[in-house]
């Protein structure tokens, strides 16, 4: 049975009937003192002290009188809560017909909104859905405490949007002038009319002093035909906004053609203006739930600790087809991607880091792929040597409304020569470092080069001094959201666009907003929602996230990507790359168990470490690459020297060892298993591993631990891996162990694969 919950729409209104003000007496006259029009007014009034709230409330069926026959099996016990945001923005209801509450998951029932997508889950079919979109409002006709604080849908359906309370209280209205008591409460009491009738349709008792509560509804219809709510008990609630008084326990009773029922309500409690989070307005699917993703078009079957199973991609849609074949958050285990349908675990280093700009392009990614890489970074950048803009130079300045042909040139050969070669690209958008100091002074977007705008015109300075952390460009505040400066923005855009057209042409980019940036998070969200709904439009669906510059992942800044998944789909955490030894590894498994409930890929597009830099050593860059995967992590790609170890020959050692030991294990059904070592010194070795399977060893630098392989319930088969040379050695078969004592032949970088 399919059972309707609350609309914020109209249940956030209502909620503003239930405000008290200082302008209700506390023992109010007989008299009536409020006409139709101020009745509304104090309801209008009140709108804006609610934000959301959480309900919890239990709706009985105390008799059943079937008529005609025709009427649905009514369920005699419900139990429901709803958390939801004004003008459900978002919203979360969940329901269950156990009369102790939500004690038995298997008949829980859920709908969530969470400002992006509808996730519904039916618990008799154990099926889930997942749509773009807010695909109805929750409850579209009638539930209880919509019907009771709200008074909806007893009218009839002509306007679904809009409260009934604005036509119930309108200039077809009248107030009576004595007031009545209900239930032990004076109220006003409001006749409403149709057109050109002079009995009302409908009378509605409003609390004088009880901020207008709703205390009694009567619909009057034909002879025979009753619909009447009226409340027993009134609760009240202290908030920061006043009291607030509700419908603690009310009666309703219909009587219609098809029979007559009678309801008891009780709302056991009520918080408004609570603090949310977005996993509130998420739909977490149980174990073995068939779940149709309508945003990715796949198709797949949760697993006992949520992975996703018997994955697949739905079909009759093109852009589904399309979708397949485009780097795609990996069904099964979504930390991880997915290219042309299969996973894909990403590695890489370059020179560079706007590769489209460096000459012998070609070489280099024949280099990179020859080594088993396949991930790059690219930013728009233009600040470095033989670099050129994307803007045609008019004599001394450029003309932001003429491109650059050589720019895009460059850009669209780099993009087909990545996919020729399966190479993932991960583009930065805005190059952060050229919009500040030496680089901003030649760069065409300050007003002083170019003949498009002035500065006072867009308040852009002409000379930016500082490091990008002090954020004193405002080049980066032209969003709606901060300084909405549409001149600037109408430039950012056309830059934008010029970039997409290109790119969202190739199944092989994901995008990032922005390179450590200090920024509001307005800025990122902005370009983050252009770009795909942009993607949107062109008929494909693309990946986006933000790289902060904080080195610590803990720190507020990076909340924005990994608390909010509906603006960015996966991570960036390059910047944990700064952390050393055991903490770079506590570190990213914190914010990994931080999104469990809420699995994405953590990309590592830039790791720092080399001999020639300042971020440690050449030591520090291998542990971290081989420690990002080892955590579970989807992406490890060298930094550019000198800051990095690019594709030198040490760069290109681990590449190849890190794929000759990921393509003789399946990684993708592994997880992070340093729980499975013992005798273990910090930093000095890390497991990867699904358990009973097979099983990997990390060791930085030589050493010895013991590994717990009592669930591998066949004899084990143990090589080793020489990472600088990569060498395999000979495998060596064990039986009847439950622990292996692992010791590496030698000092230096050292792989184990047990199996």
């Amino acid at each position: 049975m399919t059972k309707n919950i609350i609309s914020p729409s109209s249940f956030v209104l209502a909620m503003c009937l239930l405000i008290s003000t200082s302008s209700l007496a506390a023992e109010p006259s007989r008299q009536a003192y409020l006409s139709a029009e101020e009745l509304l007014d104090l309801y209008e009034s009140m709108y804006s002290k609610i934000h959301n709230w959480h309900v919890l409330y239990t709706n009985v069926i105390e008799k059943i009188e079937n008529k005609s026959g025709q009427m649905p099996p009514y369920v005699r016990f419900d139990t429901t809560e709803t958390i939801e945001e004004e003008t459900c923005e978002k919203y979360y209801v969940r329901w269950t017909h156990d009369p102790n509450g939500f004690t038995d998951t298997a008949i829980i029932a859920e709908d969530a909104f969470d400002g992006s997508v509808t996730m519904r889950y039916g618990p008799v079919t154990k099926t889930g859905s997942i749509t773009p979109g807010r695909i109805s409002l929750p409850g579209e006709q009638m539930s209880m405490l919509w019907g009771y604080m709200q008074l909806h849908r007893l009218q009839p359906h002509e306007h679904p949007d809009k409260p009934f309370i604005r036509y119930f209280v309108s200039d077809k209205s009248s107030v009576r002038p004595q007031l009545e008591q209900v239930s032990g409460e004076w109220c006003h009491v409001v006749d409403s009319f149709s057109p050109g009738k002079s009995k009302p349709y409908a009378t509605g008792w409003f609390a004088a002093d009880k901020g207008g509560l709703p205390i009694r509804f009567e619909r009057h219809s034909r002879p025979g035909y009753t619909r009447s709510i009226i409340v027993t008990k009134v609760g009240s609630v202290e908030t920061d906004t006043g009291k607030i008084w509700y419908p603690e326990q009310a009666t309703k009773e219909i009587n219609d053609r098809n029979g007559y029922r009678l309801y008891r309500f009780h709302v056991q409690s009520l918080r408004v203006n609570i603090e949310t989070t977005p996993d509130m307005f998420k739909v977490s699917f149980p174990p073995g739930t068939s779940v149709i993703d309508k945003v990715a078009g796949i198709y797949y079957t949760t697993g006992t600790f949520g992975e996703k199973k018997r994955f697949g991609v739905l079909e009759g849609s093109t852009q589904r087809s399309k979708q397949r074949h485009r780097i795609e958050i990996y069904g099964p285990n979504p930390a991880y991607w997915q290219y042309n349908g299969k996973p894909i675990l990403l590695l890489g280093g370059t020179k560079d880091d706007n590769l489209f700009q460096i000459p012998g392009l070609k070489e280099h990614l024949d280099l990179l792929k020859s080594v088993g890489g396949n991930y790059v970074r690219n930013t728009m950048s233009s600040r470095d040597q033989g670099n050129v803009w994307p803007f045609k130079k008019m004599n001394a300045k450029y003309d932001l409304d003429q491109w650059n042909a050589e720019y895009w040139r460059r850009f669209e050969n780099f993009l087909k020569l990545t996919r020729e070669r399966d190479i993932i690209v991960q583009i930065e958008v805005w190059a952060t470092f050229d919009y500040y100091r030496d680089n901003w002074a030649v760069n065409p977007f300050n007003p002083k080069n170019n003949i498009n705008y002035t500065a006072e015109q867009t308040g852009l300075p002409e000379q930016v001094d500082t490091h990008p952390t002090r954020t004193e460009n405002n080049f980066f505040w032209s969003v709606p959201a901060e300084l909405n400066q549409k001149t600037v923005l109408k430039y950012q855009r056309r830059f934008v666009d010029k970039m997409l057209s290109y790119s969202l042409k190739f199944s092989n980019i994901l995008f990032c907003m922005d390179n450590e940036t200090s920024v509001t998070p307005q800025w990122g969200k902005y370009w983050s929602q252009y770009i795909k709904a942009k993607a949107k439009a062109a008929g494909v669906m693309v990946h986006t996230t933000e790289m902060w510059d904080k080195w610590d992942l803990a720190h507020t800044q990076h909340n924005p990507t990994f608390d909010h998944p509906e603006t960015y789909s996966f991570v960036d955490i390059s910047q944990n790359n700064h952390q050393k030894g055991q903490a770079h590894w506590d570190n990213a498994q914190r914010q990994r168990t931080r999104i469990a409930d809420n699995i994405r890929p953590l990309n590592n597009v830039k790791i720092y470490g080399a001999d020639t830099g300042r971020f440690g050593n050449d030591r520090d860059g291998a542990e971290r690459f081989w420690r990002n995967i080892f955590g579970g992590m989807a992406s490890s790609r060298f930094h550019r020297p000198d800051s990095g170890l690019g594709l030198g020959k040490k760069a290109q050692a681990n590449i190849r060892s890190m794929r000759l030991l990921t393509e003789r294990m399946d990684v993708f059904t592994c997880a992070p298993h340093n729980d499975l070592l013992s005798d273990r010194k910090p930093n000095e070795a890390y497991c990867l591993a699904n358990p009973g399977t097979e099983y990997a060893v990390y060791f930085t630098d030589g050493g010895e631990v013991t590994l717990d392989i009592s669930s591998l319930n066949k004899p084990a088969m143990v090589r080793w891996l020489d990472i600088m040379k990569s060498q395999w050695s000979g495998p060596r078969r064990i039986e009847g162990k439950s622990k292996l004592n692992l010791r590496c032949p030698s000092r230096g970088y050292w792989a184990v694969l047990i199996q």
